[in-house]
């Protein structure tokens, strides 16, 4: 990942360190940009982190989340097996997502199969998440809910399924203000 980031957003000056979240930030020195990845739900306390966040940032810098999109916290996929044991995903089911805290979502792997289950993380809305980031000194540039390329399909036919029909990450592109 280090690669693709000096790739995307850097030159022949860039350097790229990849720390632990839980590990002391304010060690590193100032930063041009901080992207976070994936793991933004399972961090209790966003506020305090946001501001560490902001402390590291230069007076130009920059913050990019991928946040796994609130929606899929609190709903789950009603699917079935066709004949060919192929999972068909037929209806998302959303139910209590204005209710935030703590829950437990299984993964699957790319056929559709729970993997990993009761993974804990912490639910928040879209506003709490935008409010938190805008209090703690940012502005949003950009929001954006990828859609995964059409021929992605094939490789990855569960994930196809779910993210071309609900958004399936949420990211969010900010500077400091």
């Amino acid at each position: 990942m280090a690669e693709q980031c000096i790739e995307r957003f850097g030159g022949s000056e860039t350097s790229v360190s990849v720390f632990q979240i839980e590990e002391e930030l304010l060690d590193v020195g100032r930063q041009d940009l901080i992207i976070c990845v994936n793991v933004f739900d399972h961090i209790e306390d966003i506020r305090s982190t946001l501001k560490t966040f902001r402390d590291l940032l230069d007076i130009n810098g920059r913050l990019v989340l991928s946040i796994p999109h609130p929606l899929k916290n609190h709903g789950r996929w009603v699917k079935h097996q066709n004949e060919t044991g192929r999972w068909i995903y037929d209806h998302y089911q959303l139910d209590d997502y204005l209710q935030e805290g703590v829950v437990f979502r299984d993964r699957e792997n790319k056929r559709g199969d729970s993997i990993i289950t009761k993974v804990r993380s912490h639910h928040r809305t879209m506003s709490t998440y935008y409010n938190d980031i805008v209090d703690a000194g940012f502005l949003v540039r950009h929001m954006y809910e990828p859609v995964p390329p059409a021929n992605s399909s094939e490789s990855f036919d569960a994930y196809y399924q779910q993210a071309s029909r609900i958004p399936y990450f949420w990211v969010l592109d900010c500077i400091v203000n």
